[in-house]
């Protein structure tokens, strides 16, 4: 197998970021056929910001389409339904249709750019033969739109309490449309997503690392700013470097390890240009406990200050601060000033109680407090 090549640039703008990314690796133009069909994937989680490391940054997808239209003008954003009730009474609101959050301002640009927004959940689907795992065969998916399509791929740099990292191959999980099905896949994730892999290998990967996250949740978690842009025409490579650049051996990522396994990209014979992943790398907490003892200490103050909280991650302070910026805007703790304080209103509809995947141990300590 030939060497793969993947770039890393850091930069605060991170439409400059995506186009150095990929000129890096070679540009777009010997990548994607003129006038294909290009589907355009982010994670678009809830429609919450980007600035809580959740989803993709608009920046990074707007930058994406102008890089694209001067190819092909055919270009479709495509994302799933989510597997959460609505929270309209969060600080932040959150959607489970994914119509909606193309309703929301930061999509304007992209019809105004010609795309067209597509819900997967209302593309007409079909069940077809897929691997010898034979785990997706029942799995109904929108085949037709998929078929002669090129895939661009747009994740996330962030953590996972399933997966430890969820990066290019788990952004693909998205093109399951249904949410139920998803989550009942779980048990055999690893093979699942090496499957989708190998069938939706994307002809071009772009990890936004402007604003990741890190923590065990795989939707709730610290905000990073680690001011990062991955890209490469390999997604296993990208995964790979991705994995790394987060602390973590990927050869002890199942789907990672699995997908390389089955000769879909390399893991070690990598070319990276531009930074180097010891200059960037940073090791993405996955303390379970954190979150939950920092609203459980906030409940049982009262109302605290910053000071109040910090010695409870006395190693790294900067991650109770940012932990602390999520909860205010999820939920549910209010920042008055520089006291922060519980709100029982705003606990009863926090994403991470409102979960369906309930049998998740994360989910679980929210339910003790």
């Amino acid at each position: 197998m030939a060497k793969s090549v993947v770039s890393i640039v850091r930069n605060k703008d991170a439409s400059y970021a995506v186009k150095k990314s990929i000129e890096l690796v070679g540009g777009l133009e010997d990548k994607i056929e003129k006038n294909a069909r290009v589907l355009l994937k982010p994670n678009l989680v809830y429609g919450v910001t980007y600035e809580t490391g959740t989803t993709t940054n608009p920046a990074v997808l707007r930058t994406l389409v102008e890089l694209i239209r001067p190819i092909t003008k055919d270009i479709a954003l495509i994302e799933s339904n989510f597997g959460i009730v609505p929270i309209p009474e969060s600080p932040m609101p959150i959607y489970k249709e994914v119509g909606k959050v193309f309703k929301l301002p930061e999509f304007e640009a992209m019809k105004k750019l010609g795309v067209r927004l597509v819900d997967l959940t209302k593309e007409k689907k079909r069940s077809f033969s897929l691997t010898p795992n034979k785990i997706l065969d029942s799995v109904e998916i929108p085949v037709d739109l998929y078929d002669g399509a090129t895939l661009v791929n747009a994740a996330v740099l962030k953590s996972h309490g399933i997966t430890t990292v969820t990066l290019g191959i788990k952004n693909l999980y998205g093109l399951i449309p249904t949410p139920p099905i998803r989550n009942r896949l779980h048990g055999t994730i690893s093979t699942v997503l090496s499957d989708l892999a190998e069938l939706f290998s994307s002809i071009f990967t772009v990890i936004d690392g402007s604003v990741g996250m890190e923590g065990p949740s795989s939707c709730f978690g610290a905000p990073v700013g680690s001011d990062l842009m991955i890209a490469s025409d390999n997604v296993v490579a990208a995964d790979s470097v991705g994995t790394r650049v987060m602390g973590y051996n990927p050869e002890n990522i199942g789907h990672i390890a699995e997908a390389a396994k089955r000769g879909l990209g390399n893991l070690d014979d990598i070319e990276v240009k531009g930074e180097t992943i010891e200059k960037v790398k940073k090791k993405f907490n996955m303390d379970m406990q954190l979150p939950h003892n920092i609203v459980r200490k906030v409940k049982d103050l009262g109302t605290a200050k910053e000071e109040d909280l910090l010695p409870l991650y006395p190693s790294d302070n900067d991650l109770v601060r940012r932990y602390l910026k999520t909860f205010v805007m999820y939920g549910p703790l209010v920042r008055d000033g520089e006291t922060y304080r519980f709100e029982t209103k705003l606990f009863k509809n926090f994403i991470c109680r409102k979960c369906v995947q309930t049998g998740h141990s994360f989910c679980a300590g929210w339910k003790q407090i």
